[in-house]
């Protein structure tokens, strides 16, 4: 009889060590996708933090990022490093076709360097593809940081009259218009021979606005190439009240200035 109930009992521990590691197996293979499950990744010195509509990237020198989710629609996209010359940074999305080179990010050549020591730029950016896993390729001798604001921004828009101001190439605060003649008084007092284009968009999708804003200081008709001073008044037809953001490219020493009103 102990020899039987010594048996049983080690039957039945070996049962309940199967039945645990059987569980843990299960656990492991319901995984989720590594980017899918947390929030903050970190892969080959590049960090991913994610926060609803907010993905934060940031690292140092020539990198590829870990994948990262990508919703449908728009984004205004800050890049920022601290080299010298916007030359020395560099973003690639790798394309999702066989065959098909990948898609530059930045830069526009249009970094404007802050007090805190940080080249940046801004751009609006449109992903078309249905949500997915993406990674970048980052060119760089120095760190960096991208950072993803999907619209529509939560900010409280700006009410006009107001001046939006800044240096290079960068997107404005958001600001609120009514449907209606809105007039731009736009200053750009050195383009530097790069060009200056403003760009106007809608606050929430992120699409071009029609009519849209588009001002090239040496493509305008009568327009004198030579002269890199810009200034201008322009009247346009808003079509709808709502949010707007304008998207400005210039060289990253021009500042400009856009005074909004009615």
């Amino acid at each position: 009889m102990k020899t039987i109930k010594f048996y049983l009992s080690h039957i039945i521990i070996i049962i309940i060590i199967s039945v645990f590691f059987l569980g843990c197996g299960k656990q492991n293979n319901n995984k989720q996708p590594f980017s899918e499950q947390q929030e903050n990744s970190s892969v080959s010195g590049v960090t991913v933090a994610t926060n609803q509509n907010t993905i934060v990237i940031t690292g140092t020198g020539e990198r590829s990022t870990p994948k990262f989710i990508m919703e449908k629609g728009a984004y205004i996209v800050n890049f920022k490093y601290r080299g010298i010359s916007g030359n020395q940074f560099e973003v690639f999305l790798p394309s999702r076709q066989s065959g098909f080179p990948p898609v530059s990010l930045a830069p526009y050549l249009g970094f404007a360097k802050d007090a805190s020591g940080w080249s940046n730029e801004s751009k609006i950016f449109q992903w078309k593809g249905e949500k997915s896993d993406v990674s970048l390729n980052i060119k760089a001798t120095d760190e960096w940081k991208i950072e993803f604001y999907r619209l529509p921004l939560k900010d409280s828009p700006l009410q006009i009259p107001t001046i939006l101001a800044g240096t290079g190439s960068q997107v404005t605060k958001l600001f609120e218009l009514k449907k209606g003649q809105i007039t731009f008084d736009i200053k750009c007092p050195d383009t530097q021979k790069a060009g200056f284009m403003v760009t106007l968009y809608d606050g929430k999708t992120g699409q071009h606005v029609l009519p849209e804003i588009i001002i090239a200081s040496n493509v305008e008709a009568g327009a004198d190439a030579s002269k890199t001073e810009y200034a201008s008044i322009k009247k346009i037809d808003i079509p709808y009240e709502g949010l707007y953001l304008l998207e400005i490219a210039a060289n990253g020493n021009s500042p400009w200035e856009i005074k909004v009103t009615l």
